[in-house]
Formats: structure tokens, sequence, C-alpha cells
């Protein structure tokens, strides 16, 4: 088989990674010095066993070790390098990492979760991977700011819809979560057990979301309520909006 010069990545053990015999060849590099990089990267112990995995590989005919590499791996390794043409490298590289996260993506559907049917608001998600939360989850807040009366799935996933898309549309427009994934499950739903999405966010994320709910989402929302409730009467209306915020109009 006729070897791929264009590979940078690879899909190893389940896993999107490069090898340090990958990085010493498109970098111009002799292996035993990219091996010595590695070794004196300024990383902690925990970081170096999670990015770069030891195993034994083939270079110029001989047995010798390697190193899988993550993209976090590749990353912190390739800021060591400098010159017009490891700038563009590392470009190439990272094209190719997000080219097959992509890939992977499309290719492996979202995980189904345990059905919500009957489900109470003091029950947890279960199936949620470890780390992450879901705004189901939280309903017990939801409920209490926006409102709610009862504990039934309907109702709860009716404000989880609409509390998921303006979280969603918050999050977009700041750069605090510009790096933070997301990782979208199914779930059955209801009599039917009808499929349907439930985004998971990272744990660091949470006291930001209860925030949100209080300063921001309430507010939104009682805005919005006023609004109805006084139609028609622009006085009111005016001093409405004087009372709101601009970032916070819809």
């Amino acid at each position: 088989m006729q070897k791929d010069e264009t590979q940078l990545v690879i899909s190893y053990d389940n896993k999107i990674m490069t090898t340090s015999k990958l990085v010493a060849e498109k970098f111009g590099k002799k292996h035993d010095d990219l091996l010595k990089d590695i070794a004196n990267l300024d990383c902690s112990k925990r970081f170096r066993a999670r990015h770069f995995e030891n195993a034994v590989g083939e270079i110029k005919g001989k047995s010798q070790l390697i190193h899988y590499i993550t993209r976090d791996g590749f990353t912190l390794l390739a800021l060591s390098f400098s010159g017009i043409r490891s700038v563009k490298r590392r470009e190439d590289f990272i094209d190719q990492f997000n080219i097959m996260q992509a890939m992977q993506e499309h290719k492996n559907p979202p995980e189904l979760l345990s059905s919500y049917t009957g489900r109470k608001a003091g029950e947890r998600v279960k199936n949620v991977p470890r780390g992450y939360w879901s705004v189901f989850d939280q309903f017990h807040y939801v409920m209490l700011l926006a409102a709610k009366k009862g504990d039934s799935v309907k109702d709860f996933h009716l404000v989880e819809e609409r509390v998921t898309k303006a979280w969603n549309t918050y999050r977009k427009r700041h750069e605090a979560f510009k790096f933070n994934s997301v990782r979208t499950f199914l779930y059955e739903f209801g009599d039917e057990r009808e499929n349907k999405d439930c985004h998971c966010y990272l744990d660091k994320e949470l006291p930001l979301f209860i925030n949100w709910l209080k300063e921001v989402y309430k507010k939104e929302e009682m805005r919005r309520h006023l609004q109805t409730t006084f139609a028609g009467r622009q006085q009111v209306l005016n001093k409405i909006d004087i009372a709101f915020p601009e970032q916070l109009k819809t």
C-alpha cells in the first residue's frame, strides 16, 4: 500500500491523534531530537500521561519508542517550534485534527440517554458524561425562576427547550465559552418514546449558568411578561424599557 504523504492525523484507540514519527517528519526533525523535545516539555506528569502515550513503532526498519499524541499534546509541543515553516505545519496539523473530529462526530450519532417518561423534578439525568450537566438537571432552579408549576415531564420539557435555546444564544455571544465543549445526547420522551436532543455542558459552566438564570434570563422573562400585561399602555411600556438594560432586550 502506498504511503499517504499528506496524512498528519490518525485514529488510534478510538481517539484522534498524531505520532511523534509524523511530527518529526513534517517539521524536518530527527525523531530522537523530537523525543528529547517531548521529554523537556514544561508540563505536569498528569498532562504528559494523558496526552503522550508510549508505544513501539518502526522507524527506518527498526523498532523504536514513539509517542501517540493528542491534539492538546501536539499544540503544546508545536508551540516550542519556531520559524515560518513551523507555523504553516502547525496549521496543517490543526486543520486535519478539525477535519477528522468533524468526520467522527458525523459518523457517530448522539448516544441514547435513559427514558424520562414519568420523571420527577428531584431525579437526575442518567448517563450524562462525567464532568457535564444538563439543563434538565437544573429544573429546581429553572422552575422557580420561570414561575412554573407542577413537575410533569411535559412541563419540564417545555421549559427546558426555552431555557436551553436562550442559554446557547448567550454562550455564543461570550468569549468565555469559546473553547468549552457541548455534548449532545438523545433521550426518549413521552409515551411515544420520541427521541429528543439533550445538551450537556461542562461542570465549570454551572455557576455561570445559575448566575445567568438569576441575572439575565429571569429579567428577560419578566420584561416579556410585563410587556404583554401592559400592551397598549405606552407610558408603562416606556418605563419598562428604561428599567431593563439594552442588552437584556430580545
